[in-house]
């Protein structure tokens, strides 16, 4: 049996590493192409998060606040006390009249309510314990005095709006 010489083992082997080092790259190069298809296959997050309510929760679940729209899309923003009342709310009329209440705790319903109405008329109202409005201020755009902008206060009996005027400026 013939024995290779050493210069053909040489050739041979020289031959084998240069075949090796192309299944390196070609397999260094396939790794690289499947990392990025997965990197580049991976869900960006949203930009926008969307939602009909979103509810803000204390560590122990106690809602704190809430955004919502409401059923004809009106914005409201609530924020609710520990005992999860709301005690402050703010938000849009239908016509996009913006609103505030202060709530007083329950059982009470005393409120005092601002806000700036369609006409441009801004008011302010304080209703008592039962809810019934006992006392206005605003802007009047000709309802209680007949003259655009003048303003008003008004004190009503315990029938709130149905009931009598106890005193009325101007």
């Amino acid at each position: 049996m013939d024995q290779p010489s050493f210069e053909a083992v040489v050739k041979r082997l020289e031959r084998v590493e240069r075949e090796n080092r192309r299944w390196r790259v070609a397999g260094l190069f396939v790794m690289v192409a499947l990392a990025s298809v997965l990197v580049m296959g991976q869900a960006r997050p949203p930009t926008t998060v969307e939602a009909r309510e979103f509810i803000v929760r204390t560590t122990e679940g106690n809602r704190v606040m809430r955004l919502s729209a409401g059923p004809g899309g009106q914005p409201s923003l609530a924020f609710f006390d520990q005992q999860g009342e709301a005690r402050i709310l703010m938000y849009l009329y239908d016509r996009g009249t913006p609103g505030f209440s202060l709530l007083a705790a329950p059982p009470s319903k005393a409120t005092l309510h601002l806000a700036a109405y369609g006409d441009g008329t801004p008011r302010i109202d304080w209703t008592d314990d039962n809810g019934s409005v006992r006392a206005k201020m605003g802007l009047s755009s000709r309802g209680l005095t007949n003259v655009d902008q003048s303003p008003y206060i008004v004190f009503l009996d315990q029938n709130g709006e149905n009931g009598n005027v106890t005193w009325g400026a101007p």
